[in-house]
Order: C-alpha cells, then structure tokens, then sequence
C-alpha cells in the first residue's frame, strides 16, 4: 500500500509539473507574439519577452533553443495550414472558376483565424526564418492570376500587370485584416472585394483579347 501511494504522488507530481511547462510555453507564446507585433522580429527582446510571460529567462530556455525556435512556435502551424489551404483552393478554382468568390471567403475565414500571425509574417518578420515567406505568398498569387489570364485569353499575360495586380490583391487582404472588423465584417468585405474584383476581371480579359499591349 504504501509503494502505491509513493508512486501514485509521484505520477501525480510529474503531471502537475507537465500540465506547468505546457503553461509556461503558451503564456511564452502569446507574450513573443505580442512583442514580434510590436516591435518587429528584430528589435524584440527575449528579456521583455519573458516579462511579459511573467517567466524567467532560464524558464524560456528550457522551452525554446532561442528566438528563433519561438517565432517557429508561433508561426509555424499556421504557415503550414496557410500554404495547403492555398494550394487546395487554386487547384479547386482552376477547375471551377465559379468558385473564385467562395474561395475568396474560405480563405479569408483563415486568415481572420490567424490574423496575428499573418500580420506578423508580412510585417515583422524581417530577420527570421520567415521573413521571405511573404514573397511566397506573392508567388502563389502571381501563378494564380497569370494561370487564369492564360486560360482565359489563351496568351501569357502582361508581367507587370500580372505583378500590380498581385500587389493590390495583397495590400487589400492585409488592410481588412488590420481593421478592427469582426468575422461578419470581415465576410462581408471579402464578399464585397471578391464581386469587384470577379466583375474588373471579366472586363479585363475582354480588352486583353483585344489589345496585344497586355500580353
């Protein structure tokens, strides 16, 4: 009885000190989050860091190697869901154009979901490892937008206007997700951006088909 009892506080003990790191490392996620935001990822410090987390530095590193295995923490799960989620969607478009507008809100869903982390990437993410993840972004929407012209018209679009659009495409998203707006808000933004852009689209194939400035 009393071996079972010794072992019992034992396993109880190493649960409780368990469920007391996984706690230590969310509130160190939230506090790097909170100051990659502010300060960018380059300025951020890990003192101010673990201030926020109401940690010590010796608790931080017994969670994260460094600064940079934070922002990995913090942006990688979402980095990863955004990138399959993309691919899903431009296959899905590039088989049904009708889907454009659904697929605008689909993805806009997500991106309000990790609004911060989005933001982050595209901001403040300048001296980690995931500073030029934004240009794979554009990538992906430029391959988007040139696919489509192609189809469409039959000839390589123009690259510059490939490129502008691709950039107020990105600029528009980033503004909505910046905007104090709620998910219904949000929605009704994407669905409104998503109408305007489906009806300049459909002009702009018709005038490219005739004038071969844009090709």
């Amino acid at each position: 009885m009393t071996k079972w009892l010794v072992c019992t506080n034992i396993t109880s003990v190493m649960g409780e000190n368990e469920r007391n790191r996984e706690q230590t490392r969310l509130r160190l996620i939230e506090a790097g989050k909170a100051e990659f935001l502010e300060k960018g990822y380059t300025q951020a410090c890990l003192r101010d860091i673990c201030k926020r987390a109401n940690v010590t530095t010796g608790a931080f590193y017994f969670s994260f190697a460094n600064k940079e295995a934070l922002i990995h923490a913090i942006l990688g799960p979402a980095v990863e869901q955004y990138q399959k989620l993309m691919q899903e969607l431009y296959v899905r478009e590039a088989a049904n154009p009708e889907t454009a507008i659904e697929n605008d809100r689909m993805l806009f869903e997500f991106e309000y979901r990790h609004k911060e982390e989005l933001i982050l990437i595209m901001e403040k993410s300048e001296g980690s490892c995931y500073a030029n993840f934004k240009d794979t972004i554009k990538e992906q929407t430029k391959k988007s937008f040139r696919d489509y012209f192609l189809e469409k018209t039959g000839r390589e679009p123009n690259a510059q206007l490939i490129e502008i659009l691709t950039d107020m495409r990105m600029q528009s998203n980033l503004a909505v997700l910046k905007g104090n707006y709620s998910m219904e808000e949000t929605l009704k933004l994407a669905e409104a951006i998503g109408v305007y852009a489906d009806s300049g689209t459909n002009s702009l194939i018709e005038k490219m088909k005739k004038d071969a400035f844009w090709m």
